[in-house]
């Protein structure tokens, strides 16, 4: 204690040292007054337009007359200077023109049954599949699989593309371990010749994009580099037979690898900014530092490609498409300024889904947002629920379905408001082929979670399926996230955050892309994370954060106005000086900070999740079993049998906490962290 009345401090005597009972331990009260300075925590409305515009734009391509090519929504698109056409009728991704920008290759995908009744039968009808547009007419060549970035060869006689081996046990796309790399070629009488040239290994979030120069493929991959420490990207090579593997350059810390047609340039992405490297002919397995390099964007360059026939090299920032001349690679231009880069809009809108007419649902108990006498939920029996297009008009008892209206009779159920999880997490190993239907959403959906956010995920899959979703192209609860974490630690993918300006670009370029919250996550100063809350409050984007069980992190950016605390305090039970900070921030005009305790997964002992997994039986759960993969709950639910007492659930602690809390004015919230999707939500609730 620091101040300037005296501290007086009693210390209890000890226990005889054969004596090990604590009966003697008694509760000392005391008070410490002190002051300190809470950052304020605004909010921001958040408008629900009629209209769904893309933010995400992937594998945008321009062909050798100038159209762009590109997938939005999950589908595929071609601009032609402002006119937009739809290729693909279905899902389309990773486009390629031909040399002689005729004809465009890209691929698509049909879900699959879990489990598939028929594989033989169903072969035909869904899974990945590689295309060749022409004009109006689509050639789909007989290769199978999840299928990926396609590449011609120089001559425009035969594709090179990935191939997805199907060897894990998960029914997700991103679960791929690695890719293969086949090349196909014109057979005889409309046939086509496939040939295996070998594999790329897969850890990074996306997939590599060869390109043929001569008589070799190039692309990149990934090795591993110290114990602990990040794998770099390195560009390698085979011969079109699949011969004579070689290591040509290793990029630390790269995300992407693009090379020009030439073979003498390659763009990258790394600290997710563009730059260019040159590459010698004779390079074996060379540092990129080596040889001149320039970094070309200050806040994203993302999905980089090159312009046919020049030296530019392209890439994106949200929906804007940029292109640039390769400046001077020579050493006494680095320093130089680099050139405006031009930009191009890829403008894709669609109208947002919402039902039409009318619909009542009778003789069912309603329970309502409106507080009842004693603080409990209002309580409305027999009551009749009018929804009009998206919106509820009226709760009443008794009350008659208007004309006209669709009526479902409820006798025996009861109506709650749709569930928000604020920390839900959807999906995060992520490829680039996405599913038409994203089963963790349509289980969420079973039970009732209408509403999710989720503060960690693969930001290009996350966006495509939130504008998805709202536009009426798969199901879902509508969908918030912050993408990928701003990691402070090491990574390939981190957000290295040396000054305020680092900060503010990368809020920017995660609000780019549909981000309305960032996830600040291990950035170790408290003056980075200050600058966070800086450029979240600047751009108007919430600021979540994760302690990381540490204490003093979280009470810390409680007071430096972070909108939002994840997980729980790693402290049990808390007392009145933790709940007093925790409740500090909150003003008459705001409601402070908010706490998520994800009692599921609450730090301190035994997690929430394993008391239900212990007391309950979700396995053979019908409502879960709507759409939750059988072969997914299997591995999850079954456990061995824990046999806690039933003093020793942590969480329980951690829920009357977060309740002490709430009493206090803190704004405490559910988070499922995705541990159970759908009926997790529920448990959390339970728990709290």
């Amino acid at each position: 204690f620091t101040g300037d009345a005296p501290v007086d401090l009693r210390v209890a005597p000890s226990a005889a040292p054969h004596d090990r009972s604590l009966a003697w331990l008694a509760e000392i009260p005391f008070e410490a007054t002190g002051t300190w300075t809470f950052h304020d925590v605004p909010r921001w409305p958040r408008a629900i337009p009629d209209e769904v515009a893309a933010k995400v734009v992937r594998w945008p391509t321009q062909s050798a007359d100038g159209r762009v090519a590109f997938s939005a929504f999950g589908a595929l698109w071609v601009d032609d200077d402002g006119a937009l056409t739809r290729i693909s009728e279905g899902t389309g991704y990773s486009p390629a023109w031909s040399p002689d920008g005729a004809r465009l290759a890209w691929t698509s995908w049909t879900d699959c049954p879990d489990p598939d009744p028929d594989p033989t039968a169903a072969l035909a009808a869904c899974g990945g599949r590689l295309h060749i547009t022409r004009g109006r007419k689509t050639e789909t060549l007989p290769v199978e699989g999840q299928l990926v970035n396609p590449t011609w060869l120089p001559d425009g006689d035969g594709l090179v593309v990935l191939r997805g081996v199907g060897g894990s046990s998960s029914p997700d796309l991103g679960a791929e371990p690695w890719y293969e790399l086949v090349k196909l070629t014109p057979g005889r009488r409309g046939t086509w010749d496939t040939t295996v040239l070998g594999s790329t290994d897969l850890r990074q979030f996306r997939a590599p994009r060869p390109t043929v120069v001569g008589d070799r493929v190039y692309w990149g991959e990934t090795r591993s580099t110290k114990p602990r420490h990040p794998s770099e990207a390195v560009l390698v090579s085979v011969d079109l037979d699949g011969d004579d593997k070689q290591v040509h350059m290793s990029f630390g810390g790269a995300q992407e690898l693009r090379l020009h047609p030439d073979g003498r340039r390659v763009a990258f992405k790394r600290g997710h900014q563009a730059w260019v490297a040159a590459l010698p002919a004779f390079a074996r397995d060379l540092s990129v530092d080596a040889v001149p390099h320039r970094e070309l964007t200050e806040t994203v360059g993302d999905w980089l490609d090159w312009v046919p026939g020049t030296d530019r090299v392209s890439w994106v920032e949200g929906p804007t498409m940029h292109t640039l001349a390769v400046p001077s690679l020579g050493a006494a231009d680095e320093d130089a300024e680099v050139p405006a880069s031009e930009t191009r809009a890829l403008s894709v809108t669609l109208p947002r889904a919402r039902p039409d007419g009318l619909l009542a649902l009778t003789h069912v108990t309603a329970l309502t947002m409106e507080p009842a006498e004693g603080g409990q939920p209002g309580v409305v029996e027999d009551a009749t629920i009018v929804i009009e297009g998206d919106r509820i008009v009226s709760v009443e008892p008794g009350g008659a379905a208007p004309a006209g209206a669709r009526v479902l009779d409820l006798t025996g159920k009861t109506v709650i408001p749709g569930l928000i999880d604020v920390h839900a997490h959807l999906h995060y190993g992520a490829g680039d082929v996405l599913p038409e239907e994203e089963w963790r959403y349509q289980v969420n959906l079973d039970f009732g979670v209408t509403t999710v956010q989720d503060p960690s995920a693969s930001t290009d899959l996350v966006f495509t399926q939130k504008e998805r979703v709202a536009a009426g192209l798969m199901e879902g609860p509508r969908v918030h996230s912050t993408g990928f974490v701003l990691y402070g630690a090491l990574g390939n993918d981190n957000a290295v955050t040396k000054s305020k300006d680092d900060a503010h670009g990368h809020v920017l370029r995660q609000k780019q892309v549909g981000a309305g919250s960032v996830k600040v996550y291990q950035q170790s100063r408290r003056d980075q994370r200050q600058w966070y809350v800086d450029a979240c409050n600047t751009h108007e984007v919430l600021c979540v954060a994760e302690g990381g069980g540490d204490l003093w992190m979280n009470l810390g950016m409680v007071a430096d106005g972070f909108h939002a605390i994840e997980h729980a305090l790693p402290v049990s039970p808390v007392y009145d000086d933790v709940r007093q900070w925790m409740a500090a921030s909150r003003t008459d005009e705001t409601d402070g900070v908010a706490y998520t305790p994800t009692l599921l997964v609450a730090y301190g002992g035994i997690s929430g999740e394993t008391y239900f997994y212990q007391h309950h039986n979700p396995r053979d759960d019908a409502r879960l079993l709507r759409h939750f993969p059988r072969r997914v709950l299997d591995r999850t639910a079954w456990r061995p049998v824990l046999m806690a007492s039933d003093d020793d659930w942590n969480h329980q602690q951690v829920a009357r906490d977060a309740a002490r809390m709430a009493r206090d004015g803190v704004l405490v919230t559910l988070g499922a962290h995705g541990q159970l999707q759908g009926l997790g939500a529920h448990w959390e609730l339970w728990s709290m």
